[in-house]
């Protein structure tokens, strides 16, 4: 049988950590075409969309490099997943968080799995069910040396709910080497500002969701050389935001708990 998978991992640079989560994934995963494109010069979202449109199966399934599966099978139960659903167009697993729960981590999959937004980092998509015209929009996407979130990823889930199709979560999970507990990860800018971003690509797929360019006037702002989740000193995380909220006309709104907008 052939492979109906695509695996993506796409990275800037071969690394050890690379090396590890291939090896991880050919030791969980069955019937897969493997790809690691090394792209120096362009950014994540902008790799995974050149993935997509040289992609010949009927499913591709992004990692990151520093993604660990932590039981066998992820990958066929991300599979029936997305096959319980007609109306399924992603199917994300589970993201790990702390130190390793015991026991089996894969219950049975229910009908209450849909979900609004999930990790590309581990993310399977049925490219048979995706319209044409949803793509990653790389001019928003997380780049190196500031502090941004996952906005790519927020920006490619509200194209495929605006367009009717769903989205669900199986019942396997991941981890990602380089975060040991959510409450470390908590305490960054990089976490506060994906939580703005979260607010604002809801507000304007709400209200313009043919406005592909609201986030014009985004400013970039440094990232610390030792810790890119934080600001360089003597930047603001509403930096980012100041001119796009402005431009928007957004007002306080409330995500994940927390208010950040200006009024």
């Amino acid at each position: 049988m052939p492979e109906e998978v695509q695996l993506v991992i796409p990275v800037e640079k071969r690394s050890k950590q690379l090396d590890r989560t291939v090896d991880l994934v050919r030791d969980t995963a069955a019937s897969f075409a493997l790809d690691v494109p090394i792209e120096p010069d362009v950014n994540v979202a902008e790799a995974r969309q050149m993935a997509m449109e040289r992609c010949q199966h009927r499913y591709i399934c992004f990692l990151d490099y520093d993604s660990e599966m932590i039981e066998p099978g992820w990958l066929d139960v991300m599979l029936a997943k997305m096959r319980e659903h007609e109306d399924a167009a992603v199917v994300f697993a589970q993201e790990w968080w702390g130190t390793e729960p015991k026991g089996p981590l894969y219950g049975p999959q229910t009908e209450s799995d849909e979900t609004y937004f999930g990790p590309a980092a581990c993310m399977l998509i049925d490219r048979q069910r995706l319209p044409a015209g949803i793509t990653w929009d790389g001019r928003i996407g997380l780049r190196n040396g500031w502090i941004g979130g996952d906005f790519e990823e927020r920006d490619f889930c509200m194209q495929v709910i605006s367009a009717g199709l769903k989205m669900y979560q199986a019942p396997c999970m991941f981890h990602h080497v380089c975060r040991s507990t959510i409450s470390e990860w908590e305490g960054t800018d990089r976490f506060k500002t994906a939580d703005i971003m979260g607010s604002l690509i809801a507000e304007r797929y709400a209200t313009a969701p043919e406005d592909r360019d609201w986030y014009k006037g985004l400013t970039y702002v440094p990232a610390r050389k030792d810790d890119d989740r934080m600001l360089a000193p003597g930047h603001s995380v509403y930096e980012c935001f100041g001119q796009v909220v402005k431009r928007n006309g957004l007002k306080r709104k409330k995500f994940a708990r927390r208010y950040y907008l200006g009024d």
